[in-house]
């Protein structure tokens, strides 16, 4: 088999697990929106680990995409457990967001853009050092948080 095709049948069998391991976590506990996040948090690291056996350009985004679900699906997990009455309601559609969860995922948001000043300073040696093929992780760290905080 081609070398080329290893990073994509991984790819191929985390997603699939994802795909039917995360369909039923909208339903699911906070304790299985735990796990859930710890699940997104290990297929970061693993799409982080094809940088370095593949130079396509869609690996950091894919990486940096599940860290950030990763981030989000925690706050929303840990803020279950632990609830409180304030809330902030959303101006178009009402529903009521628990204020802890709003700064958790700014804080968890604003973590990833303080990555791009961290990536602008040692990120190519970071990046020799790992021996990354894919060194492009500046758009993906401005662009999902972006994405993020416009919807």
């Amino acid at each position: 088999m081609a070398p080329q095709f290893w990073p994509w049948l991984g790819l191929g069998l985390v997603s699939s697990a994802l795909v039917a391991w995360g369909m039923l976590w909208p339903a699911a506990s906070w304790a299985r929106a735990t796990t859930f996040s710890w699940y997104l948090g290990v297929t970061s690291l693993y799409l982080f680990l094809l940088l370095r056996h593949s130079a396509w350009r869609g690996w950091p985004w894919l990486a940096v995409g599940t860290l950030m679900g990763a981030g989000l699906t925690g706050t929303t997990a840990a803020l279950w457990t632990d609830t409180v009455g304030w809330s902030l309601r959303l101006p178009f559609f009402g529903l009521p967001l628990p204020w802890g969860w709003v700064w958790g995922v700014f804080a968890w948001i604003n973590m990833l853009v303080l990555g791009v000043r961290v990536w602008r300073r040692s990120g190519e040696a970071v990046a020799v050092w790992l021996g990354w093929r894919t060194r492009h992780l500046m758009a993906p760290l401005l662009g999902w948080p972006a994405i993020a905080l416009s919807l």
